[in-house]
């Protein structure tokens, strides 16, 4: 069994409210987390800590989160990675064409903890079960 301590996440949003809060709560439930304020950044751990899941931020600087997510899924090093959004848009349209291009779930700020966290253990219940 991989214990939560074991899985890592990244959280990629240019909000220091959002990213502590993610931080703290993600913490609290034993996973490890990583953070970066932009897709650069985001990228350059990816590519050196591979986590295991990435929640991420659609509006942020330098590169936009749709670009950040296209740029992933189109890297066979990283396009099995799971990508939730969490966003303060919710824009049907956008929603469909991230779906399209292979995110794992969608979820609007404010954050309902609850959920978010609900969504996390659905994508990791079967590496929990091993």
């Amino acid at each position: 069994m991989v214990l939560k301590s074991k899985l890592q996440i990244l959280v990629v949003d240019d909000s220091i409210t959002n990213v502590v809060l993610l931080n703290a709560v993600l913490s609290e439930e034993g996973y490890k987390v990583q953070t970066a304020f932009n897709v650069p950044d985001a990228l350059k751990l990816i590519a050196s800590e591979k986590p295991d899941l990435v929640l991420l931020d659609l509006n942020i600087p330098l590169v936009s989160g749709i670009e950040m997510v296209k740029n992933m899924k189109s890297d066979d090093t990283m396009k099995n990675i799971p990508v939730i959004i969490v966003t303060g848009y919710g824009d049907q349209n956008k929603q469909k064409m991230l779906y399209s291009f292979g995110i794992h779930d969608y979820i609007e700020k404010p954050i309902d903890i609850d959920i978010l966290l609900a969504k996390i253990n659905t994508i990791f219940k079967p590496v929990q079960a091993c």
